[in-house]
């Protein structure tokens, strides 16, 4: 799989945990003239990422650890 430079500095980002919107803030950083369609150039080359099984997207709230139940009060049978 080959990428632009853009596409590699996105990818080195990636790496290091990087979000949608920080990707997009370093696409901007590096083409400034991007700013108007920098996050969904960066949602469009994850798709290809993760189309090409490069990638797995994971979303935030996916991510999360399931919430623990309450806790039984004592004396109630679970």
């Amino acid at each position: 799989y080959a990428v632009n430079s853009a596409g590699s500095a996105l990818w080195e980002r990636l790496a290091d945990g990087a979000t949608v919107a920080a990707l997009a803030d370093a696409l901007v950083s590096a083409y400034p003239s991007a700013s108007d369609r920098a996050a969904e150039d960066v949602r469009k080359f994850l798709a290809e990422l993760d189309a090409s099984g490069l990638l797995e997207i994971v979303r935030a709230d996916a991510a999360a650890p399931p919430s623990k139940p309450p806790d039984t009060p004592s004396g109630t049978p679970d």
